[in-house]
C-alpha cells in the first residue's frame, strides 16, 4: 500500500468501509432478498439461498454480496456480507443506474 502511495489506516470497529470495498469489487454478485426467503442475483437474475453455515442465516439481510455460489442440489451463495442497497447505484453507478429506474 505505501509503495503505492496510499495511507495505511485502520478502520478499527467500522466494518461499512469494508463492506462497501466489497461490494465495489463482487457488485456482479450482489443479490436481493425475495418475498419466498431465498435471494436473486441482481445480474443474472438467478435465485440462491444462503450457504447453511453461514453467520447471516436466519438475519434475513435485505441485500448481499457473495464470493462464490457452490452449485449442488440448489445453489448456495457462500462467503456472504450483508450490504447496503443503496451502495450499489452509489459505489458502481454506471452498471446499476438503469436498475434502479
Amino acid at each position: 500500500m505505501e509503495g503505492m502511495g496510499f495511507a495505511m489506516s485502520s478502520s478499527e470497529d467500522d466494518d461499512v468501509p469494508v463492506r462497501q470495498a466489497l461490494t465495489t469489487g463482487l457488485f456482479l454478485n450482489a443479490a436481493a432478498l425475495q418475498a419466498d426467503g431465498s435471494y436473486k442475483v441482481i445480474a443474472s437474475g438467478q435465485k440462491a439461498a444462503l450457504h447453511p453455515s453461514s453467520t447471516l442465516l436466519g438475519k434475513r439481510p435485505t441485500c448481499i454480496i457473495f464470493s462464490e455460489l457452490i452449485l449442488t442440489g440448489k445453489p448456495y451463495a457462500q462467503c456472504v456480507t450483508a450490504v447496503e442497497p443503496t451502495w450499489l447505484t452509489e459505489l458502481v453507478p454506471r452498471f446499476f443506474a438503469s436498475s434502479a429506474s
